[in-house]
C-alpha cells in the first residue's frame, strides 16, 4: 500500500507543488537523526510519539508542526488537568491540546493499567494546505 515507516527517519513528500519533509522520532530515539533533521532546510512535520521528548530533547521553533500522541491526554482528567500519564507519571505537563505547534492527542487506546475517567477518547485530522 505504499505505507513507510518513519522510525528515526524523514520522507519528503510533495505536497500542492511544495516540497514538505516528514520525520518520525522513534520510542527508541536517536538523537543524531534528530540532529539531522532539524537541520534541514524544508518546511517540517514531526511525528513524535511521546511529547515529553520534544521538550527534553529540543526546541521546536524551527519546525511547522508536531504531532504527539502517548499521554493519554492525561489517562484521568479532572477540571480539565490530567493527573497520570504513562510516561510522565502524575500530574503531567504535557497531556492533550495544542501548544503553539505541537498538537497532543488524547489518542484512542486504553493501554495503560488505569482506565480513562474524565478523557473521551480522539482522533485528529490535520489538513494541510
Amino acid at each position: 500500500c505504499g505505507v513507510v515507516l518513519l522510525d528515526n527517519s524523514d520522507r519528503t513528500i510533495e505536497i500542492n507543488d511544495k516540497q514538505m519533509l516528514f520525520g518520525g522520532l522513534s520510542t527508541r530515539y536517536d538523537l543524531k537523526w534528530l540532529e539531522l533533521f532539524m537541520e534541514k532546510k524544508e518546511d517540517k512535520i514531526l511525528l513524535c510519539h511521546h511529547p515529553e521528548y520534544c521538550f527534553r530533547f529540543f526546541k521546536s521553533h524551527n519546525i511547522q508542526l508536531i504531532v504527539s500522541g502517548h499521554a493519554h491526554g492525561g489517562q484521568i482528567r479532572l477540571f480539565g488537568h490530567g493527573l497520570f500519564d504513562p510516561g510522565q507519571g502524575l500530574f503531567p505537563k504535557y497531556t492533550k491540546g495544542l501548544r503553539e505547534n505541537h498538537l497532543i492527542s488524547n489518542g484512542v487506546a486504553n493501554t495503560a493499567v488505569l482506565p480513562r475517567f474524565g478523557n473521551p477518547r480522539e482522533i485528529c485530522i490535520v489538513n494541510i494546505s
